[in-house]
């Protein structure tokens, strides 16, 4: 394939993407778009940016507590646009730009068929279409995410202290704006700083570049959480963390080790906390009764960590999907019990079209998961540069993952490390099918 008809199917994907999250725009008003409390906990604030509270929500034109629940980034992005139908918008146009990152990034390694094909399995992957067309930080996280991964990528292929040094400023403004959109991403640096003590420069470029892109990241956490001590007295950077490790993975492992359900272990860890405690007010606290939880049934933590691996891995977007586009779901309930499975199966069997969207979804989860397998399986037989890359995917992938893996695990979560995931599928897929044709070295 030449370099024309590259850029032109390149193009055609793009639109594609593009269509396709914009479809959800179909429906009227913006209810659809709404995920519980989660929107709620970045447009309240976005709401109160604007009417001069500064970080916290505003009901009654009274300005309420700072809000401490999430960093700010994207609700500053939110008050950016005019409504919040807009933003939906907005976030399509990232989606479909994800898209041609994605293939920009293997044109420069691989081939263009490789290219092509990171593109379409990133454009069709529908939990990120769901993501993105609902006011949560995914998309706009995932598209931070994905310019970091170029970034990264280009400063394998250059040459030269003084090329590569620009390179590594823009990747941690870009590692900062991460943090401060979704809290997960204070990980995604620690992927970068091990990617470049493998590149074949001098020791002394290697530490100089790891403390460059290590700046503003450690900037960013040093100076928010401040704020929070300050305003709230919460020595974390955001209390969703202690939030979900309580009241979901902890909740999982008491329902599995004692077997009951995950409504009931939720309740009964509520109940235990003392009047005074909450994730939002003691998230230390929180975390240090969930991390006791853990020591105390590390067989049922294991067992859970594991089903919420399978669950982030092959996990359809079934809610927000059936919202978005009129179709029938019974949702799981949280640790998907096995008397849930069912009713599951009964609502799919009632909404053929439901059914095809899941089972696409999870066909294409198969795809990407072999894909990813088969990169990592050839990765020895790869020149220096694309085990680089592929070192590099791999670690964004865990370290995005691997946090999420417990109860509150979800398809949601998974959107976070696609960009990396795709660009590894795309990789092994390639040389899966592609023969004698496909040059590794």
């Amino acid at each position: 394939m030449n370099a024309a008809r590259y850029r032109l199917a390149l193009g055609g994907v793009f639109i594609l993407a593009l269509l396709l999250r914009l479809v959800p725009l179909r429906n009227p008003g913006i209810d659809w778009a709404i995920v519980q409390a989660d929107s709620w906990h970045y447009a309240a604030p976005a709401e109160g940016l604007k009417a001069g509270c500064g970080y916290a929500a505003v009901e009654n034109g009274k300005c309420q507590a700072p809000e401490t629940r999430m960093p700010p980034g994207y609700s500053v992005f939110l008050t950016l646009m005019p409504t919040l139908r807009t933003a939906v918008a907005f976030q399509a146009l990232m989606g479909a730009t994800v898209c041609v990152i994605t293939a920009v990034i293997l044109a420069r390694f691989f081939d263009y068929w490789s290219a092509l094909l990171a593109a379409v399995l990133m454009a069709f992957d529908l939990a990120s279409v769901a993501t993105g067309a609902s006011i949560i930080a995914e998309q706009l996280f995932q598209l931070v995410l994905a310019a970091v991964i170029l970034l990264v990528a280009r400063m394998i292929l250059v040459a030269g202290k003084s090329r590569i040094i620009p390179l590594a400023i823009a990747t941690s403004v870009l590692l900062a704006l991460a943090i401060m959109i979704r809290p997960t991403g204070i990980f995604v640096p620690f992927a970068v700083g091990a990617t470049i003590l493998v590149l074949p420069i001098s020791w002394r470029t290697r530490l100089s570049l790891i403390l460059i892109v290590s700046f503003l990241p450690a900037a960013a956490v040093i100076g928010w959480t401040a704020r929070n001590v300050s305003c709230c007295h919460v020595r974390t950077i955001a209390t969703s963390g202690a939030n979900d490790l309580y009241r979901f993975k902890a909740a999982a492992v008491v329902a599995f080790a004692e077997h009951e359900s995950f409504i009931v272990a939720q309740h009964q860890l509520e109940h235990a906390l003392p009047p005074h405690v909450s994730p939002d007010n003691d998230p230390a606290e929180v975390e240090r009764r969930a991390i006791q939880i853990f020591r105390e049934r590390p067989i049922a933590l294991a067992a859970v960590t594991a089903e919420g691996v399978g669950v982030l891995l092959f996990a359809p977007a079934g809610s927000s999907l059936s919202r978005m586009l009129g179709l029938q779901w019974r949702a799981p309930n949280p640790g998907f019990p096995k008397d849930d499975i069912q009713p599951v199966l009964s609502s799919l069997s009632s909404d053929p079209s439901m059914l095809a969207v899941v089972v696409f979804q999870i066909a294409q989860c198969i795809l990407v998961a072999g894909g990813i397998i088969f990169a990592l399986i050839n990765v020895r037989a790869m020149s220096t540069a694309k085990r680089e890359l592929v070192l590099l995917c791999a670690l964004m992938a865990m370290v995005l993952l691997a946090p999420n893996a417990g109860g509150s695990a979800k398809s949601r979560m998974r959107t976070h490390a696609e960009p990396a995931m795709v660009v590894l599928a795309a990789i092994g897929l390639r040389r899966a099918f592609g023969g004698s044709h496909f040059e590794y070295n």
